[in-house]
């Protein structure tokens, strides 16, 4: 053990409970120094050099076992997403084609499986019920989805394309206009239910259809259009 050479084992233990809780006084209390006077001590002990030299140590310790650990989960996903890419279903068989046990499956196979769900299988009635087999669902990761990470990752394929936002204001209009068109449908379902024509270019009082204004009878819809051509004077 590379303890920092010169401190008392308080001294090692203050150091250990203040890594720990990061409290000054608490640690100092801990490490067997009087409450009455701990305040006053852990600040002493953590201007003391030697002590900061080992709490400095012990952090890049620390720092390093992290970093390695972390590398090293690095690593092992490369290696599940590869056992997933080269999952064999013959090994989920003994020599004679039965299906072996989970607990009893190899550990490659083992890191495939996404979820296992048993249930028991009953035959019988009444008193003479008894359990006769029992069913396995096995449900394994996608193999799909593992060769496309893993092309991914090798940058043999590009990332999907991130579709560009709307800007506010093309949103608005289009949320107009789909608005728009929503409530011409809605007035001219409407007109069908009341058996008259509905306007839907905002006029009131309906579309005129005839002399006595009515639309006999029919539905009719006014979508905002050109005007119609003149001829004489008079509309065609």
């Amino acid at each position: 053990m590379n303890r920092q050479q010169g401190l008392n084992e308080r001294q090692h233990k203050f150091i250990k409970e203040y890594r720990r809780t990061g409290h000054g006084t608490k640690s100092a209390m801990a490490a067997g120094y009087s409450p009455r006077s701990a305040h006053a001590i852990a600040s002493w002990l953590l201007k003391n050099v030697k002590i900061r030299k080992e709490l400095e140590r012990l952090r890049d310790k620390e720092t390093a076992r992290v970093e390695a650990r972390i590398e090293l989960n690095a690593v092992n996903t490369l290696e599940e997403l590869r056992r997933i890419l080269h999952f064999d279903p013959a090994n989920l068989y003994d020599a004679n084609g039965d299906m072996l046990p989970v607990h009893e499956l190899p550990p490659e196979v083992r890191a495939c499986i996404a979820s296992v769900e048993s249930r028991e299988i009953f035959a019988g009635e009444g008193e003479n019920r008894r359990v006769s087999g029992r069913m396995v669902r096995i449900k394994f990761w996608s193999k799909t989805t593992a060769i496309i990470k893993a092309m991914e990752h090798f940058n043999l394929i590009e990332p999907p394309p991130v579709e560009k936002a709307l800007e506010t204001g093309a949103m608005s209009e289009r949320a107009a206009a789909t608005r728009a068109r929503l409530e011409a449908v809605l007035k001219f379902k409407e007109g069908q239910w009341h058996g008259q024509g509905v306007p839907t270019n905002g006029a009131s009082g309906g579309q005129r259809n005839g002399a006595d204004g009515h639309s006999n009878g029919k539905a009719i819809v006014t979508i905002e259009q050109a005007p119609p051509k003149q001829n004489g004077g008079k509309t065609s």
